[in-house]
């Protein structure tokens, strides 16, 4: 059977965050089809919110995505990567040159966000409530750029995942850790009680142990 498996052509349809390679999951996946190159693995990029509902309907069998209360319920999520909030200024924001922030000490500027209805959007939020302030939110998008763009213009703060910040975020900007951290895992999940095809189940056996 496992040598039906390498060399018949099969396919796996894997759900992921954007930002893959800033976490290392293209590296995995090349690396898979690499060793397999009878399975063509087809990718699905989403939000955290969206790939958990394309789990559930079987339009991905296995998904890289952001950790979340609810996942531990209803299913199986193995630690690929672990990351955490950072505070993202102009370089002229009075802030900027500090080697650490607390969110409290923000709440009174004015952010920019990626898009509502978004994980990300959602821990910030949630973030900076459990540090006793509701955000100013002035913008929110869905493009990082943007955040950069209206940032600068409005001298507004982002919160972003240190792991995901782009080299396009260029030298006008300042990324700050938050203390205490606001940490997240990124984990690879798939439907608890599902039975998992030959495919997927190959793919788990090849990542690396974390």
């Amino acid at each position: 059977a496992f040598y039906e498996l390498l060399h018949t052509s099969k396919e796996l349809s894997v759900g992921s965050i954007p930002m893959m390679a800033s976490y290392g999951i293209t590296d995995a996946m090349m690396r898979f089809e690499k060793a397999n190159p009878a399975i063509r693995v087809n990718v699905l990029e989403a939000d955290t919110s969206d790939l958990i509902h394309c789990l559930k309907e079987g339009k991905c069998e296995i998904a890289f995505l952001r950790d979340i209360d609810h996942l531990e319920s209803g299913f199986v999520s193995l630690t690929f990567a672990k990351d955490s909030l950072a505070a993202m200024l102009p370089k002229t924001h009075p802030l900027a040159a500090q080697e650490s922030l607390s969110l409290t000490a923000l709440a009174d500027e004015k952010f920019v966000l990626l898009k509502e209805k978004t994980y990300l959007y959602d821990l910030c939020f949630d973030s900076c409530k459990k540090a006793g302030f509701s955000p100013n939110v002035v913008y929110t998008s869905h493009h990082f750029e943007n955040l950069v763009t209206k940032k600068k213009k409005d001298k507004a703060v982002s919160l972003v995942m240190s792991g995901s910040i782009p080299e396009t975020a260029g030298s006008s900007v300042s990324i700050v850790p938050l203390q205490p951290p606001v940490t997240n895992r990124i984990v690879l999940a798939y439907v608890k009680g599902r039975k998992l095809s030959p495919e997927a189940a190959l793919f788990l056996r090849c990542l690396p142990n974390k």
